[in-house]
């Protein structure tokens, strides 16, 4: 509820797994492991990956054949477009489209 203390806000496409649901309110839980609530209506189920590591490589097609179309840091998040293996197509506002494999980044 709107009477409890804020504890973070998030960005667009910031991944949130979704642990309860009470109302129109949703207990999330972060790739930190971090817990608290969100108003429904300000969510919208659409996939996302946050990368978990110090420096991912963002490639130009699902395999490390592919060339690197950019680099993504700790804590940057992306919708998800898609997967082929483990491999998940990643669309970036700055950078644009690419592939990252799924061990470098959190998905709930």
């Amino acid at each position: 509820g709107t009477q409890f203390d804020r504890l973070w806000t998030v960005d667009r496409d910031f991944p949130l797994e979704v642990i309860a649901r009470r109302g129109q309110w949703l207990k999330t839980r972060d790739f930190l492991d971090s817990v608290g609530w969100i108003f429904a209506p300000l969510t919208d189920g659409r996939p996302s990956a946050i990368v978990r590591v110090d420096e991912a490589r963002v490639r130009s097609g699902p395999s490390l054949r592919h060339r690197v179309r950019f680099l993504a840091t700790w804590g940057e998040s992306f919708r998800v477009l898609s997967q082929r293996g483990p491999w998940v197509r990643i669309d970036d506002p700055d950078n644009g489209r690419g592939w990252i494999h799924q061990s470098l980044v959190w998905t709930p």
